[in-house]
């Protein structure tokens, strides 16, 4: 019994040992289902994507880029706005880490000028917001 231990041990040693000289861990956060973005959604909004600006941002650790989207919401499904109405909503996406850096890494993809989209937005500190990280999908 004490050997099958030992040799348990020593195999786990060499896993991890293993996987810490393959190179660095990367992770992002998986996509939210529909429920959940419904859940964690403060609006939920339907239209198209007037202007999109971006600029790098310079982080603590590494740097994101930040975009601002011009929105022209046609349909309004959850939430205190009314449509039709103009706005702008923020979101970011990692563009630096450090080797080895995981966690949260912003919006899956970027929107377009000219996508039509519902969002699933958040309000922080008065601005909208993408839920993170994938606060929106195609609208027909």
């Amino acid at each position: 019994m004490r050997k099958t231990h030992s040799k348990a041990v020593a195999m786990a040693l060499l896993l991890l040992l293993v996987s810490f000289l393959s190179g660095p861990t990367t992770a992002a956060v998986p996509p939210l289902p529909r429920d959940r973005l419904v859940e964690e959604s403060t609006d939920i909004v339907t239209g198209t994507v007037l202007e999109v600006t971006s600029k790098m941002q310079i982080m603590a650790r590494g740097k994101d880029r930040v975009y601002h989207v011009k929105f022209y919401a046609e349909a309004v499904e959850k939430g205190p706005l009314t449509s039709p109405h103009i706005f702008t909503i923020a979101f970011r996406q990692t563009a630096e880490r450090p080797e080895g850096w995981v966690g949260p890494q912003g919006q899956n993809e970027v929107l377009k000028v000219h996508d039509r989209v519902r969002l699933f937005l958040v309000q922080r500190m008065g601005r909208y917001e993408l839920v993170r990280p994938n606060g929106w999908e195609p609208s027909p």
